[in-house]
């Protein structure tokens, strides 16, 4: 057979797929080689360190602030470099890590809160959400309550009007945000809205219509946005019948109702917690124990002041403190003001009653009305002072209330009020003083005026006793100026004796004594001048102003009248004060280094003029001259260093003083490290600059040793850190502790109170334990009581079966009713003791519940710490579930004894002489398990006797016989 072969000819395009795999392939090997880097990088440790460097600059950027969104996220990306780069498992790669998860929550809270408050619907967005909120918390509530087992059917139909209402929010909802600024039907309303503007603005028909168009629409929105509202408000209103239907939706709505009123419910909770808290410790517990309310008053109030809803007491100590503190002071200064406001009136009423009798008498009413005005002057201050005191208080208390957060109170609106009340009078009684003091100034100088007319009235003095006063005063403002000379002078040698020593000192000194020895010299030189001034002012021609300026003038400018001598002289006293200062200027290192150039240059120029001998000796004078000069350098250096090491123990002694006190043990560390490594590097320094070849080290040991010191001080900063760091949390957690104190101590209190209760519980356990006994003997007693008269009437002789089946059922009857006594007695006292441990465990859940709650706020911290908000919720939803079973248990007794039936013995022997035979049989009692939570829980019943009389066992022969022979072949 022949072989038949298809061949088949197949192309494929492949593009750039052949060059993509290549570009592929070579960056992976390019990782690959970076993966290799990163790593030989991360393994040394100069690598590590440059990590941890990099890393440290980042942390310090990121500390100081001031970073935008942009800068933020760029922070973030250099953080996941350095992870990536230190291998993220290791402690930098780690570090890194967190950095970038914390800077990434920031960035997302600022957006969050940006998104939040970009809503034209705030308010109504809130609402909204607080309404699902609820709605959420009720679910969660229906869904612990679903785990217990007991859901019926109410709370299916609440569950029901919940989605209901749900689907109510959801619409109010949709209609708010369709109605944003940013959604399509908020923009064509606002759009119609500015069309309206327009038209008002310019008178556009075309406008008109359009927003009448808008008009009909943003009615319509209106309209739906009304319907929605009242479909909320009614959707409430079922929210809030459907939740009081259930236990757990009562208490939601009663804490919305004690919100509303809380203002009025905070001060019947803090007066009587106040009144309470006046009691002692025993009767604090009784009252506890006898009445839950109280005790939750406390607890609440307790945990209320912790979080800062309402003041504490010593917070309401200080409010009620600043309150009676401004009374006492307005009610003071209030009598002040009436006294002075009365008097002053009274006064001016005098005063114008005098002077208007002096007008009749015609008089001069000056000096009664300047009475007047002073008197009214001195009153109005009084009133002024006292009305300041008033504003003084009022701020003060203001202040308080502002700094314990009731800026917003109904007081500091009464007392702002009163504020700008009281500053409306001041105000008014300030200008009235300023009107008055005026009109005091005006009527003096009225009066001198009227003087001066009379004295020129009256003629002048001769012109020899002008002459005589004119010289007299000329005497008297020359004796003026020469005490003014010397007091001017006396003051700068004091100013000058009270400089510190040094070169502030030394010029003042020699400026000084040039400008007296030029005065003296100016004053010999301008006599003449001098002479004619005096002469001048004698005569009356020029006033005292007029005399002290020309004066000062001749002293100015009485350097031209020196003599070519006297010039000369001040040229060389002016030389020697330049050069004095120039000194003084000088260190004390440099005046005596120009004292050792002085003298021995004078030396060098007279060995120099001495020939070839000379030059020798001048060549070793300059030798001597740098030794010279060395040794004052090397001196001065000593003193330095040794000023520099006193001024650094100074320093660091004032530094560990001020630390001690107020700086953190962390501080005092890293404090104490520097001044380590600040020691060791001055040492470093001196060795290696050190002339003694013994303790000289080498730059290389230099560098070494430096670097030695670096890795020592970044491992020290690390351990004080973390030691820092531990320290800090242990602290918060002792001060949440503490600040927790007086609840732990409530709870404390509560759970020894429930303990007393315990152990009264079991004694009554036990009382009714023996109880049961003493029935059950009684019971067993009565019994075989009956059971030996039963037997005694059943044995008499002649009986018929019928006598017989008559004497079994009264006995049955009585053994019945013994037995249904006992059992009754016996279920009562179980169900009592099952109350009892009912109540008991609902309060030992609810302490434990409190406890935990208190613990986890400690640990973790309180709202809104998301780990302390995690360990109450978790403490809230266990105490919730455990108390919701243990409510849910209901009491199971013993089954009770039913009366036994008696039938006849026809047909079979008679059971005559045997007494009627009684077994116990024991039903147990279940209940709801909750896996060891609930100890306890079950209440075993007490064993039931069932009798079986004679006739029961005969009958049944009987019928057991028939059968067999029926069955017999």
């Amino acid at each position: 057979m022949a072989t038949k072969e298809a061949v088949f000819s197949l192309r494929v395009d492949t593009g750039n797929s052949v060059q993509d795999i290549q570009n592929a392939d070579q960056a992976i090997k390019n990782f690959n080689k970076d993966l290799k880097d990163t790593q030989v990088t991360a393994s040394s440790g100069t690598g590590m360190d440059a990590f941890q460097q990099n890393l440290d600059e980042l942390n310090a950027k990121v500390s100081a602030g001031g970073l935008t969104m942009r800068d933020m996220t760029k922070a973030m990306k250099e953080y996941q470099s350095i992870a990536a780069q230190a291998g993220v498992e290791s402690p930098v790669g780690s570090e890194a890590i967190r950095a970038a998860a914390q800077l990434k929550d920031t960035i997302g809270d600022l957006k969050g809160a940006t998104t939040a408050l970009s809503s034209d619907f705030v308010k109504l967005d809130t609402a909204v959400q607080g309404i699902e909120t609820g709605a959420a918390v009720f679910q969660g509530l229906q869904s612990a309550i679903a785990l217990t087992g007991v859901e019926n059917e109410d709370l299916q139909k609440t569950m029901v009007k919940l989605q209901a209402t749900q689907g109510v929010v959801n619409a109010v909802n949709t209609v708010a945000k369709n109605l944003n600024k940013d959604a399509i039907l908020g923009i064509q309303l606002r759009t119609a809205a500015e069309k309206l503007r327009n038209f008002v603005m310019t008178g556009s028909v075309a406008t008109t219509r359009a927003q009448a168009a808008g008009e009909v629409a943003l009615g319509t929105a209106t309209v739906g946005t009304t319907v929605a509202t009242q479909a909320a408000t009614n959707g409430m209103k079922l929210l809030r019948i459907a939740m009081i239907a259930t236990g757990v939706g009562a208490l939601v709505v009663g804490l919305a109702l004690l919100i509303a009123n809380f203002d009025k419910v905070k001060e019947a909770v803090v007066g009587a917690y106040d009144k309470f808290n006046k009691l002692g410790p025993a009767v604090k517990t009784v009252i506890m124990i006898m009445f839950p309310l109280i005790g939750l008053i406390v607890g609440v109030t307790k945990a209320l002041e912790h979080f800062g809803v309402i003041d504490d007491s010593n917070t309401r100590k200080l409010k009620a403190n600043a309150e009676a503190r401004t009374k006492g002071i307005v009610k003071e200064q209030d009598k002040i003001i009436a006294a002075a406001s009365k008097k002053q009136k009274a006064n001016d009423a005098y005063y114008d009653h005098e002077i208007n009798l002096l007008k009749a008498s015609g008089k001069a009413t000056y000096e009664m009305a300047l009475l007047k005005a002073k008197s009214h002057l001195a009153e109005g201050r009084v009133l002024l002072s006292a009305q300041a005191a008033k504003i003084k208080a009022y701020k003060a208390e203001i202040e308080v209330l502002i700094a314990t957060g009731d800026a917003d109170s109904d007081r500091v609106k009464t007392l702002k009020k009163s504020l700008t009340e009281v500053s409306k009078v001041a105000g008014e009684n300030y200008n009235d003083l300023v009107a008055t003091k005026n009109n005091i100034e005006i009527m003096q100088a009225e009066h001198a005026a009227d003087l001066a007319d009379k004295a020129r009235t009256a003629g002048t003095n001769a012109k020899q006793t002008q002459d005589q006063l004119n010289k007299s005063k000329l005497e008297t403002l020359k004796s003026h100026l020469e005490r003014e000379i010397q007091a001017t002078e006396d003051s700068e040698n004091l100013k000058i004796s009270q400089m510190a020593e040094g070169q502030a000192k030394q010029i003042a000194t020699l400026e000084d004594t040039y400008g007296d020895w030029r005065n003296e010299l100016i004053k010999k030189a301008s006599e003449k001048e001098l002479k004619e001034l005096d002469a001048k002012f004698e005569k009356g021609k020029m006033s005292e102003e007029e005399y002290r300026k020309e004066l000062q003038n001749i002293m100015d400018k009485g350097v031209k009248n020196l003599t070519e001598e006297e010039l000369k002289l001040m040229t060389e006293k002016e030389t020697q004060l330049a050069e004095g200062i120039r000194r003084a200027k000088l260190t004390e290192q440099e005046r005596e280094l120009e004292d050792v150039t002085t003298a021995f240059q004078e030396r060098i120029a007279l060995a120099n003029s001495q020939g070839e001998e000379g030059k020798e000796k001048a060549l070793q004078l300059v030798i001597d001259e740098e030794v010279a000069k060395a040794k004052v350098r090397k001196k001065y250096a000593d003193a330095a260093l040794e000023e520099a090491a006193r001024v650094e123990a100074v320093r660091r002694e004032r530094t560990k003083f001020l630390n001690s006190l107020i700086a953190t043990d962390q501080a005092i560390a890293l404090q104490e490290l520097n001044n380590q490594q600040s020691d060791a590097k001055k040492e470093l320094l001196k060795r290696l600059n050190s002339d003694n070849v013994d303790e000289k080290i080498t730059q290389e040991e230099f560098d070494a040793a430096m670097l030695g010191l670096e890795k020592k001080k970044i491992e020290a900063i690390k351990k004080i850190n973390l030691d820092a760091t531990t320290s800090a949390k242990a602290a918060e957690v002792k001060a949440r502790e503490e600040e927790l104190a007086g609840v732990t101590a409530g709870i404390e209190t509560a759970q020894k109170a429930l303990d007393q209760v315990k152990i009264v519980n079991d004694l009554l356990n036990e009382i009714g334990a023996a109880r049961i006994n003493k029935i059950n003997e009684q019971r067993d007693e009565d019994l075989a009581n009956l059971d030996a008269k039963q037997q005694a009437e059943l044995e008499a002789e002649g009986l018929t079966a019928e006598q017989k089946t008559a004497i079994e059922e009264k006995f049955a009857k009585q053994k019945f009713a013994v037995q249904m006594d006992a059992f009754n007695k016996e279920d009562k006292i179980n169900r009592a003791k099952f109350n009892r441990d009912k109540a008991i465990k609902l309060a030992q859940v609810a302490m434990d519940t409190a406890s935990a709650i208190t613990k986890g706020i400690a640990q973790f911290g309180p709202p809104p710490s998301p780990a302390g908000i995690a360990a109450i919720a978790s403490a809230g939803i266990i105490g919730v579930t455990q108390a919701l079973a243990i409510a849910n248990q209901k009491y199971q007794g013993g089954t009770a004894p039913t009366m036994p039936s008696v039938s006849g013995g026809g047909g079979g022997e008679s059971m005559a002489g045997t007494s009627a035979s009684s077994f116990t049989a024991s039903t147990p009692t279940t209940g709801t398990s909750t896996s060891g939570l609930l100890q306890d829980a079950q209440t075993a019943s007490q064993p039931v006797q069932v009798f079986v009389l004679e006739n029961d066992i005969s009958s049944t022969q009987n019928k057991v016989a028939v059968q067999e022979q029926k069955s017999s072949f």
